[in-house]
């Protein structure tokens, strides 16, 4: 018999070497909807990038997966073991990319770290790299370790579960906490991003981050005219207005700085606000602002 319900799509993001991992969130996804789906009123789609990104062209394959996959989901799962899958342009992994994408989108992260033993062949360089991610992450957020399949099934069950009645109360896949209150999950550190390791900074984006620093509000105004666009904070005009190739290259770095919650924004995407990671990269950055806004200070670097 027909019922209705709300499905919650949920994805799974892991490098290679945990496949079985992958079989086991589906199933236990699928028991869940066995058991579950009817009384709740909640039916749950399990998703990855092998089953629900299509080819496309002139994007990068990242890009690509964000959108068709990442974008479209309430809540993912990720999992880790030997090691982070293979780097991209703006992340250690595409995996740590995709739970970025996420987490910046205000959906519901779980990070699963496997203990396992390690198989004998184990890229101990790759492995060293989990271990550094997964020690980072623990300044952030709770993750959780499991030692066995069946010990991953067991928790994951118990956590989607419990994460459910949490979804069923306030009625919405996202978390209900503001984006001041909330763990700022995977926010690279200042010491990460100048050693090149995670992200690479724009000399826009980096010039941004000071000059609204040093704003008495933090805050940076965009908004478009006849004449083209203007990017405004600490009394410049950062934009070179009716330029396309200056427009864009400040319009990305704002879209940038906002993805890595270095900048919070208004609904209407006018106003954008220095959070306080923010203000940490603005401080870390601070020694390359003579080298970022050399020339006439209302002009930008083109």
């Amino acid at each position: 018999m027909a019922y209705e319900a709300r499905v919650f799509q949920v994805v799974i993001a892991s490098p290679s070497d945990v496949i079985r991992e992958r079989e086991i969130f589906r199933d236990v996804v699928y028991e869940w909807n066995a058991v579950h789906s009817r009384k709740a009123g909640i039916v749950l789609l399990p998703a990855g990038w092998e089953t629900h990104a299509s080819p496309e062209t002139g994007v990068h394959p990242q890009e690509a997966i964000h959108r068709q996959v990442i974008d479209k989901s309430d809540m993912l799962v990720a999992v880790f073991w030997t090691t982070l899958g293979s780097p991209t342009t703006e992340a250690e992994s595409g995996t740590v990319s995709e739970i970025r994408r996420a987490h910046s989108q205000r959906k519901r992260v779980m990070i699963y770290f496997s203990s396992q033993a390690l198989p004998s062949d184990v890229d101990t360089d790759k492995l060293s790299q989990v271990r550094a991610f997964k020690k980072r992450l623990g300044d952030q957020a709770l993750y959780s370790e499991y030692s066995s399949l069946d010990d991953f099934r067991a928790k994951l069950s118990r956590d989607l579960a419990r994460m459910i009645q949490e979804q069923k109360r306030s009625g919405s896949p996202t978390p209900t906490t503001s984006a001041t209150s909330e763990p700022t999950l995977l926010a690279p550190d200042p010491a990460w991003a100048l050693a090149g390791q995670t992200i690479d900074l724009s000399p826009e984006a980096i010039r941004l981050l000071v000059e609204a620093s040093e704003d008495g509000h933090g805050t940076i105004l965009k908004s478009r005219t006849r004449a083209g666009l203007n990017v405004q904070t600490n009394g410049k005009r950062l934009a070179d207005t009716g330029n396309a190739r200056s427009e864009t290259k400040w319009s990305s770095a704002l879209d940038k700085l906002y993805d890595l919650r270095l900048l919070s924004r208004n609904p209407e995407g006018t106003v954008y606000r220095l959070t306080a990671d923010g203000y940490d990269f603005a401080d870390s950055f601070r020694d390359q602002k003579d080298e970022s806004t050399q020339g006439d200070s209302t002009e930008p670097p083109t």
